[in-house]
């Protein structure tokens, strides 16, 4: 069977062929089947209970289906300033360097103080941005500096999107429903017609992404 690979999403009920990695926050249960991944999202800082949910995510890492932090990241858009918002990126991409995890990312007119911090703190771990919707120059410049670019919903309605996705490096994508209501395997169709390759050509390519950055076979 092939699969559909959907690096992220915010609820457990897939297709029969789908295998995703499930967004949890630090206070959810932990997920009894399936791959899922932990962090705090900028929209969600509880500055209260910081401690305790680094403590959740650290010990989420320890669960073996949990396959990436995140998503975690930088908002630019939001109350809470990127001051404040900075240093629990920051802490939560030491964890995930401590356990050797990749990062699924939720960055929002921040793209810059996300990749200074990459580099300034060394990390060597897969970096996924999540949910891409800008331009062409960025989604290479991603790229260049050896992170992933994630297309979902925006994919299926931003009309500039599947001419982005055509010129990019196909080694460093990955495909997603995020909170939507698409099914992964419209993003799938949307993706395969945009690159002008058959379903199951996209789907083993994914599938090989998959197994590079989450170290995980089905």
């Amino acid at each position: 069977m092939n699969y559909f690979y959907n690096i992220h999403r915010h609820n457990a009920d897939l297709l029969s062929n789908e295998i995703a990695v499930v967004n949890n926050y630090p206070k959810d249960p932990i997920p009894q089947t399936g791959f899922f991944s932990c962090g705090i999202h900028p929209w969600y800082i509880e500055e209260q209970s910081l401690t305790s949910d680094l403590q959740a995510i650290e010990l989420a890492l320890k669960n073996p289906s949990c396959v990436a932090l995140g998503e975690c990241g930088l908002d630019n858009r939001v109350e809470t300033e990127l001051a404040k918002q900075q240093p629990i990126f920051e802490a939560q991409l030491e964890l995930a360097k401590q356990y050797q995890m990749p990062v699924i990312v939720h960055c929002v007119g921040a793209y810059a103080e996300v990749l200074s911090a990459k580099k300034r703190l060394q990390f060597k771990q897969a970096v996924v941005f999540h949910g891409f919707s800008k331009n062409l120059a960025l989604a290479q410049q991603l790229q260049n500096a050896d992170c992933y670019v994630s297309f979902g919903k925006y994919l299926m309605t931003q009309e500039h999107l599947p001419a982005i996705l055509k010129e990019l490096n196909l080694q460093r994508i990955f495909l997603e429903t995020d909170s939507s209501d698409y099914l992964i395997s419209e993003v799938y169709a949307k993706a395969a017609t945009a690159l002008q390759l058959e379903l199951i050509a996209l789907q083993e390519l994914i599938q090989n992404n998959f197994q590079t950055v989450f170290k995980q076979e089905k």
